[in-house]
């Protein structure tokens, strides 16, 4: 059973690559890591994911406010 990336349970049923901390990070060896989340702890990642870009100005010279 995997693991919650978040809240530790086992039922993660959602793979995804927004980190724990609800930004897209790459390596150049490994490339995009893939977190496994529960349905409640990804609709908070997606949620932090909106709160930020909907602050985003395009004027604030950020190209992509969802990677690190």
């Amino acid at each position: 059973m995997l693991v919650c990336a978040i809240c530790q349970k086992e039922n993660a049923v959602i793979q995804s690559r927004l980190s724990p901390d609800s930004y897209l990070r790459h390596d150049r060896e490994t490339g995009y890591t893939i977190y496994h989340y529960c349905k409640s702890c990804h609709l908070d990642l997606l949620a932090k994911v909106w709160e930020r870009l909907s602050q985003t100005r395009i004027d604030d010279n950020n190209p992509a406010p969802t990677a690190i």
